[in-house]
């Protein structure tokens, strides 16, 4: 009988916990992240934003929580970052009070950790992914302390405009897309827009933002298809060829790393079966390790990047019943040691 947790899963956990225990001692609110906090709560801080035209940039998050943690200790450190939220009103929601949770209801958000900008009226701009750099998500700030508009609104101005805008894209694709109610309620009229935009971007050829929008399409493509659901072959066979050209380059493969890394097993059955002929599902399974394997090599790999990475390996082996490789097991085990 399989175990419901594997050796890579009891591993995950361990790490997880040694980094919430290492991190727990201070909030951001209490912190010398060098952001600066308003700290009198949301209602003084929607009065002064109204009061001073500024916009707002929430972060929901907690103390105990992993993720949170990798972003304190990695993007709230960032200079660019940090100076790009100088021009705003900054907000940290602890999710482990009362007052955070029912604004986390009222703000709609998702899990933690969920990254915000609200317009200086208190209406949803953006959310954030963390999947970005520091560095990214301080140039989306920077176009969206003068943009006040629901992303949605924008991703409707460039499928209008005449021309593309490179900071409306950068904008797009920093979006936390699986976190917005409305998008996971209805995926499939998002991911229409999303595919769009990248034909447009065609024109373009290949780039880092584009593979970006495209995953984020083909995310939420799949995520409106049923279990029963299949994609037409011919859609199958562009976007397994985009995804592999998207594994082989190292800059996007690392920039779109938790969208494979997390929809590795939704990717492989919907875009590959078991029974076609030369067995391209396979030939999938292999790439996705191989790639996974060539990232990590990469330096200046974050802690979640690095543990995420592992996690196509995982899926792999528990619904395709894939080996896991001997080299994996050893790279995770002395690395996640280290970092207890």
């Amino acid at each position: 009988m399989q175990s419901p947790f594997p050796p890579f899963r009891l591993l995950w956990l361990a790490w997880l916990l040694a980094l919430a225990s290492t991190h727990s001692v201070a909030s951001p609110a209490a912190s010398a992240d060098g952001i600066q906090w308003h700290k009198q709560g949301m209602p003084a801080a929607l009065k002064r934003a109204a009061r001073e035209n500024k916009p707002l940039f929430v972060y929901w998050g907690a103390v105990w929580c992993p993720p949170c943690n990798v972003v304190k200790t990695t993007i709230f450190k960032d200079p660019d970052f940090i100076r790009a939220t100088r021009d705003y009103i900054n907000v940290y929601l602890d999710g482990d009070t009362a007052e955070a949770q029912k604004w986390g209801e009222k703000l709609k958000a998702k899990g933690y950790p969920t990254l915000m900008i609200l317009s200086p009226r208190g209406q949803e701009v953006l959310r954030l992914s963390t999947a970005q750099s520091g560095r990214e998500l301080a140039q989306t700030l920077g176009f969206t302390r003068n943009v006040w508009h629901p992303v949605s609104e924008l991703l409707n101005e460039v499928l209008s405009a005449d021309e593309m805008d490179v900071r409306s894209l950068q904008a797009i694709a920093a979006y936390s897309w699986d976190q917005d109610e409305a998008v996971v309620e209805h995926p499939a009229r998002y991911a229409q827009k999303l595919f769009e935009l990248d034909r447009r971007l065609a024109s373009f050829g290949e780039g880092r933002l584009r593979s970006i929008i495209f995953m984020q399409a083909l995310s939420l493509k799949i995520d409106a298809l049923s279990k029963a659901e299949a994609l037409a072959e011919v859609d199958k066979q562009r976007y397994l060829k985009r995804i592999n050209t998207i594994l082989d380059q190292p800059q996007w493969r690392q920039a779109n790393l938790l969208a494979l890394a997390y929809g590795a097993e939704k990717l492989v059955t919907k875009l590959t079966a078991e029974d076609q002929p030369g067995n391209p599902r396979a030939a999938l399974i292999e790439h996705f390790l191989q790639a996974m394997q060539a990232l990590r090599r990469q330096p200046g790999l974050g802690h979640e990047l690095f543990f995420a990475s592992f996690n196509p390996a995982i899926d792999f082996h528990e619904n395709f019943a894939t080996p896991l490789d001997d080299r994996d097991k050893k790279q995770l085990i002395a690395y996640t040691l280290n970092a207890l």
